[in-house]
């Protein structure tokens, strides 16, 4: 009797001390699927943290002519430093490269300027991914835009990439396919 109670609680000993293993790994590691609904989330919410609304400013405050040296047309440091800090909630979710293709094809600046001119209120309602391969998502997202008391629901689908860097996982890069 004696020895079946020993064993017994060494059983539940070593149970307790493997669920806290496991739970503890769990909380420090963010899924590959998380890490791409963050960044989609942050794509798509147009403007978030005023990002549009502060390139906008900078850029009509600013003398924005450009600047030649050497033959070559570049922006105002000014106008240059608000375009990196549009650009900085990204680095949380995305490969260098990610972002530098997002820079050069205007993404999301674009979305932001189309509902800007609108006047539209525009929030992510939801993301739908599904994995294709080890590396690689199709999305959906349905965005839900008020504009003058009119609700609409618009799904932008596509596909984005992943990689590790340095032990985690980025997207690296999105492409929209409407």
């Amino acid at each position: 009797m004696k020895r079946n109670r020993i064993f017994l609680i060494s059983a539940m000993t070593l149970m307790l001390f493997a669920l806290l293993f496991t739970a503890c790994l769990n909380n420090d590691s963010v899924s590959e699927e998380d890490v791409v609904k963050n960044f989609l989330h942050e794509f798509f919410s147009i403007n978030s943290l005023d990002r549009y609304e502060k390139l906008m400013e900078l850029t009509i405050a600013s003398d924005s002519s450009p600047k030649t040296t050497g033959g070559v047309s570049e922006l105002p440091m000014e106008i240059q430093q608000a375009y990196e800090d549009y650009y900085l909630p990204f680095e949380n979710y995305a490969s260098d490269s990610c972002i530098a293709e997002m820079k050069a094809s205007r993404l999301p600046i674009k979305y932001d300027a189309l509902f800007a001119e609108y006047a539209a209120k525009v929030e992510v309602h939801k993301i739908k991914i599904v994995p294709v391969n080890e590396n690689s998502y199709d999305f959906e997202v349905l965005l839900k835009a008020d504009q003058n008391l009119e609700e609409i629901q618009s799904p932008v689908r596509g596909k984005v990439t992943t990689r590790d860097v340095d032990g985690e996982t980025l997207v690296d890069s999105i492409s929209i396919f409407n």
